[in-house]
């Protein structure tokens, strides 16, 4: 006679293998979080019809803050690939949004004023939420290159200072001898 179990029928979890470029625990921990913040965002969406902009994406520091890692580790410079996949992952929720805002429609009839000035008031704010966002990148960026820029300048002022510091070595060496030979001469002149 054949046991029977649900076991023999049941199908293993899926097990979503991480991408290559996730190496460092802190970069699995950011992308883990990543997926459970899309999930999260994608379910809020389904529930609510007023989500504002930072409330229906994925927020770079945020995300870090709940990582428990320093912001400036998500940069583009740091983690390319995971900043691509988040941009991703926001252009998703962005699309999955602007769908299930066409699904819903309207009931047909014109907005009165109070609700057509509520719904400019969300709009305008939503706008400077967003014109904030790329200013913030564009300034971060920006920032970024000027250290950068400085850096590099830092260096070679670093290189030229030590070979000036180097060639004084070799003077002061070079006179030091020629004072020695010279207290050496005084002597041998003093005692003749």
């Amino acid at each position: 006679m054949m046991d029977f179990s649900l076991d023999n029928y049941k199908k293993p979890a899926e097990v979503e293998e991480m991408p290559s470029w996730v190496k460092s625990a802190s970069c699995k921990k950011l992308y883990v979080q990543c997926i459970y913040y899309f999930d999260i965002i994608k379910s809020k969406m389904e529930l609510s019809a007023h989500l504002s902009i930072k409330e229906r994406r994925i927020v770079l520091r945020r995300l870090a803050k709940d990582c428990s890692v320093d912001p400036s580790l998500l940069s583009s410079r740091r983690q390319p690939d995971l900043i691509k996949f988040i941009a991703q992952k926001n252009i998703e929720l962005d699309q999955y949004w602007i769908s299930k805002c066409a699904k819903r429609g309207g009931s047909g009839r014109k907005l009165t004023k109070p609700e057509l000035v509520k719904q400019l008031a969300l709009l305008n704010s939503e706008f400077h939420i967003l014109e904030n966002l790329r200013l913030a990148e564009a300034f971060t960026s920006a920032i970024e290159k000027n250290l950068a820029v400085s850096k590099s300048e830092l260096i070679l002022l670093n290189e030229t200072l030590s070979i000036e510091n180097k060639d004084l070595r070799e003077r002061n060496k070079s006179l030091n001898g020629q004072l020695r030979d010279m207290i050496i001469a005084l002597n041998k002149m003093q005692k003749n």
